[in-house]
């Protein structure tokens, strides 16, 4: 037990180290591999942990006379109670975790008191002594008094301080055209930081480290959604850069690369989401989510990104010009051989699906299912042959160009 940490405010030190990296727990159970994707996985981890809030409402709906006070088998054995951080270090010598192993050490014993220490009433592992690990907990007496249950409120502090500087840090990074330098942050993120300060103020009033006000969990789950949408377009647009810079050094179009490697990384999600959901035997479950997620791609993605983009470009012609009115131009896409090809194919595929499903008495055989895979396999070789032979690039003089009226 170390005497100058605050027990008080803060988890033993092994709780909050496996809190915030929880890679690394187990860690002497690992293997070499799994060592190192724990180390390379630990600061997204971090970064994650310290910035999103999560809300367990099964863990935070407890009630306190749910909340047991576990008493050892044995005379004279002392009671501890799992959720005082303080009585876990009273007595290091008397008891073990009976799930950490014969000669587990403190590491290991640690990872099974966060365990149990953040645990769902009723899911808790007793902590035994040595002399009666292998009998079963006493009840508690009707006059025990009823322990509160701990939860992160140091977690969400910090958190209340870091998020709203990872939206600012993400808005202006990535939707501000002209930041040359770190000045243009230095204000936005002055004001973030005050207003994690009142907020702090209520928050301290409100709440205390074993109780935490129901309205804090819409709060915190609308906080955590608003900042799970600025890491998903921090990671997007860095995926984005490296497809762009990929296909800069690999001498590829941009249309290949979106045809291949990022439609394997955006839809690989999706595919597996769908086998698993049609083999769970809801196959026309996963059949609506492979027909209505690129329905939702297409018309929501390119209709807010056009929009989008007609609307920036209407605004960087009337700050040039701010006599005349704001018009909205018509954008051009560009077509190439590989979009055309992949085009006719999905074209061919749903056509083919409405006439060979209802001639197969509406059932989606194998053999449907291996056509539709050597089709997407023909379509991809044909784009990739394309590509590599150079066919519909004559000096730009053969690039089609299909004009996308968003508005007038």
């Amino acid at each position: 037990m170390l005497r100058w940490w605050p027990y008080k405010i803060l988890p033993p030190p092994l709780v909050l180290l496996y809190r915030l990296i929880p890679t690394i727990e187990h860690w002497r159970d690992k293997n070499w591999w799994e060592r190192l994707l724990a180390v390379i996985a630990a600061p997204s981890m971090f970064l994650l942990i310290v910035t999103l809030p999560v809300v367990e409402s099964e863990r935070e709906e407890a009630t306190e006379e749910e909340i047991d006070i576990i008493n050892p088998i044995g005379s004279g054995s002392p009671s501890v109670n799992l959720l005082d951080p303080e009585s876990l270090h009273s007595h290091p010598s008397d008891y073990a975790h009976p799930s950490a192993g014969p000669g587990a050490g403190s590491a290991a014993t640690a990872t099974h008191i966060e365990h149990d220490y953040l645990s769902v009433p009723g899911e808790r592992e007793p902590l035994l002594s040595p002399t009666a690990s292998t009998a079963l907990p006493s009840p508690a007496p009707p006059s025990a008094k009823i322990q509160p249950q701990y939860w992160n409120r140091w977690l969400t502090i910090i958190q209340l301080f870091l998020a709203p500087l990872l939206i600012v840090v993400v808005v202006y990074t990535q939707y501000v055209d002209d930041l040359d330098s770190i000045s243009p942050l230095v204000r936005p993120m002055l004001v973030s930081l005050l207003v994690s300060v009142v907020l702090l103020i209520p928050f301290l009033l409100t709440t205390t480290p074993t109780h935490r006000p129901k309205p804090y969990n819409t709060i915190l789950s609308m906080a955590g959604f608003v900042v799970s949408i600025a890491w998903i377009s921090t990671i997007a647009a860095q995926v984005v850069a490296v497809l762009k810079a990929l296909a800069v050094i690999m001498n590829m179009s941009h249309a290949i690369m979106g045809l291949t490697i990022f439609a394997v990384g955006n839809s690989l999600g999706d595919l597996v989401a769908d086998i698993t959901v049609a083999r769970l035997g809801y196959p026309i479950m996963a059949l609506s989510a492979c027909l209505g997620g690129p329905m939702l791609n297409i018309l929501l993605g390119i209709g807010l990104s056009g929009s989008w983009i007609l609307i920036r470009g209407a605004e960087h012609r009337h700050a040039k010009h701010p006599g005349q009115p704001i018009h909205y131009r018509t954008y051009e896409i560009e077509v190439g051989q590989t979009l055309i090809v992949s085009g006719v194919t999905l074209l061919i595929t749903l056509i083919g699906l409405l006439i060979a499903v209802p001639m197969n008495k509406w059932i989606l055989s194998r053999k449907i299912g291996w056509v539709l895979i050597g089709v997407w396999c023909v379509s991809t070789t044909v784009n990739v042959v394309l590509e590599v032979l150079g066919v519909g690039d004559s000096g730009g003089e053969e690039k089609k160009f299909l004009g996308v009226n968003f508005g007038s």
